[in-house]
């Protein structure tokens, strides 16, 4: 993008809100988000086709008592090439107020408290229009009261016009030496993406969680009789791969769903 960019966020949920589908992570809180940047093309000569920073920040805040729950500030440089290659780093600075003890694992876990913390972001994305796609994330730093190094690949397959295929694989080292414990785990993804024809298509994606012992499966079929209108069947399925962790046996389905979605776009 380029010349001057910025944009402004606010939103509000009440203490008796009900989202009635699906869920949100915080409830009775009050959200802030502000953002500028600046970004320039380069010249032809230029192997770089554009690059720019974003400065931001948001923040939750708890509407019992006015006090900040999460505040995440930061500074962004993307770049792009004209090779069809994309990178971006961060650097961020980000504050929690943790109200109640949460757990990785069952011998590494965050007590209540309030933590400040530094961490960088980075990511590398070769050209989309490869037959072969690779991405790489890589994020590190200080993390609570502990650190976190966490390694991130996304490579996938263009296979003809019509078929995608992709990978996904995270994992995470994380270290709380004050308190002696550490937790290393990963999340592997598969995907799949058929385009029948112009109107008609099917993706799957498959998600494993080694922390949690979980396997995600969702599905969806998509039927686009035309422009902005759009008809979904999504089947989702959420499986325990090692009921044996609590007394009692854990289930072997967490969660079962299926939905049939129609919209429809239209301006004003």
């Amino acid at each position: 993008m380029k010349g001057l960019s910025y944009n402004i966020d606010y939103s509000r949920s009440g203490k008796y809100f009900n989202p009635g589908v699906g869920f949100f992570m915080r409830n009775n809180y009050t959200y802030y988000s502000a953002g500028v940047g600046y970004g320039w093309i380069s010249p032809e000569s230029s192997a770089m086709q554009s690059h720019g920073f974003m400065a931001n920040v948001m923040s939750y805040f708890d509407n019992a008592n006015n006090s900040a729950q999460s505040v995440n500030s930061g500074l962004m440089y993307d770049f792009n090439f004209k090779s069809g290659y994309s990178a971006m780093i961060s650097l961020s600075h980000m504050f929690e107020n943790v109200a109640d003890t949460f757990s990785f694992s069952s011998k590494a876990f965050v007590p209540s408290g309030k933590y400040n913390f530094i961490q960088i972001e980075s990511h590398l994305n070769t050209p989309r229009t490869n037959k072969f796609v690779l991405g790489l994330d890589f994020w590190g730093g200080s993390f609570y009261d502990g650190t976190r190094y966490t390694l991130g690949a996304e490579p996938s397959w263009n296979i003809g016009s019509s078929f995608q295929l992709g990978l996904k694989y995270t994992h995470n080292f994380l270290s709380f030496n004050s308190r002696n414990q550490t937790f290393n785990g990963g999340v592997a993804g598969f995907k799949a993406l058929v385009m029948i024809n112009t109107k008609l298509s099917l993706s799957s994606f498959i998600q494993y969680n080694s922390a949690e012992n979980t396997v995600m499966t969702n599905f969806r079929f998509r039927y686009n009789p035309r422009e902005g209108n759009d008809f979904y069947l999504v089947c989702d399925e959420g499986r325990s791969t090692y009921r044996d962790v609590e007394n009692p046996r854990m289930p072997l389905f967490n969660n079962r769903s299926v939905l049939f979605k129609y919209s429809y776009t239209f301006r004003l």
